[in-house]
């Protein structure tokens, strides 16, 4: 692992200074990866990818766009974790941040989320950028899932890394990234057992063309993503 501020290489402990989230990286600094801070933001880069990086705001604001026109309660992620109309708003626990796609899809619609990821190099990223955007309600814990009180939560949602995915079209970037450098979660069946005995609503996410990992109480999609519920 290489450091960089503003395309100049320095060492780890100079560059730990100049971001704290860094500190995530201690012991991951045999990957071939670059880690970047330039004009106050922070980027991972290899030989393979453009740069990876989460903009929180980019997204936000496509889901702004979207939701103009569309309805919350239609969607099944939403429908999934069991949003509905005059009901108070579940507090839900992304149980594995990665790359924050889902979870700031639900804190768009939900104002509040809590998010936790066990690996360093996605440690880092979610770190970095919530330094870089103020986001009232978004609470990340950087620890594994089985270090996490669950009873403060009403919805566990959990979306494991499978290996592969779809053969006819390429993951977007940031997903070749992380099967690179972090791989498929293959403690799912024991974590998702882990969820289910919090007697919380659990939501799995897996690929339409994917088995359930367990038989679930009802599922929720029906083109290329499934989301499986598990009732208390």
């Amino acid at each position: 692992m290489q450091f960089f501020i503003d395309q100049n290489q320095v060492t780890y402990q100079e560059f730990l200074t100049k971001v704290n989230a860094a500190s995530f990286l201690t012991n991951s600094q045999d990957q071939p990866i670059e880690v970047h801070f330039e004009d106050g933001k922070t980027y991972l880069t290899d030989s393979k990818c453009q740069k990876i990086e989460l903009l929180i705001p980019k997204a936000l604001n496509y889901h702004e766009k979207f939701f103009y026109k569309n309805s919350l309660y239609r969607q099944p992620l939403f429908k999934a974790i069991g949003l509905k109309k005059g009901k108070d708003r579940p507090h839900v626990l992304d149980c594995t941040g990665g790359t924050l796609k889902d979870a700031l899809l639900l804190y768009f619609g939900l104002k509040k989320i809590s998010v936790c990821e066990r690996n360093p190099l996605a440690q880092f990223l979610i770190q970095t950028a919530l330094d870089q955007n103020n986001l009232s309600d978004f609470h990340f814990y950087p620890l594994d899932i089985k270090e996490m009180n669950l009873d403060e939560f009403d919805v566990l949602y959990y979306d494991p890394m499978f290996e592969g995915g779809n053969k006819k079209a390429a993951p977007r970037k940031e997903m070749q990234f992380f099967r690179e450098y972090i791989g498929k979660d293959s403690d799912q069946l024991d974590i998702l057992n882990l969820l289910i005995k919090s007697n919380k609503r659990v939501v799995l996410k897996r690929s339409q063309k994917s088995d359930a990992l367990l038989s679930p109480s009802m599922s929720f999609g029906e083109k290329s993503t499934v989301y499986d519920v598990y009732l208390p």
